[in-house]
């Protein structure tokens, strides 16, 4: 929402050092920062319901969770996605995506509505998560092997934020329980 960007971009002013996403909540909840953080746990029907969705949907062992969606980023055509799915069918990758109606107009690739447990067990089990920097894709930080987050610009346009802006601000680096790609 416009306000937390507005409030955001102050906090990023008054200090002498990049302030991140993760900082502003932070400081928003007035809570510090620590070293404890614990991967997310899954429950044993967790874990069966996504078995058999793997089972269900042919997922296979080796596959990749696609995150096309962003509520505050500006969207990726999707030949984007497309091209994308195609090339890991070539290189026989399962592909799930995920989409807030829980389907997928993309070849090669299924869909399904998942609870956000049942995502992040998938993603866990995933080779490579890859989306849209959002919020779903932080959260998934905490599980998968392996994330490719893509920063588009803000579909808000009057804050200016470019796709290097919104890097800059909302990097999936800046998570202190990010090992990812570093």
């Amino acid at each position: 929402p416009r306000f937390i960007a507005d409030e955001f971009t102050k906090m990023n002013k008054k200090s002498t050092k990049t302030v991140t996403f993760y900082d502003y909540i932070l400081n928003l909840i007035n809570v510090s920062e620590t070293e404890n953080y614990d991967k997310p746990q899954f429950d044993k029907e967790t874990e069966k319901k996504v078995d058999d969705i793997i089972k269900k949907l042919n997922l296979g062992k080796k596959f990749v969770v696609l995150l096309p969606e962003a509520t505050t980023l500006k969207l990726l055509p999707m030949r984007f996605w497309q091209q994308m799915c195609s090339e890991f069918a070539r290189n026989k990758y399962g592909v799930f995506v995920n989409t807030v109606n829980g389907s997928t107009n993309l070849d090669g690739a299924v869909s399904s509505k998942l609870t956000v447990a049942e995502l992040a067990c998938l993603s866990k089990r995933a080779e490579s998560v890859i989306g849209l920097a959002s919020g779903m894709l932080v959260l998934l930080t905490s599980v998968a092997k392996k994330i490719d987050a893509i920063y588009t610009d803000f579909k808000d346009d009057s804050l200016g934020y470019t796709d290097v802006r919104v890097k800059e601000l909302y990097s999936l680096f800046a998570l202190p329980w990010n090992n990812h790609n570093k």
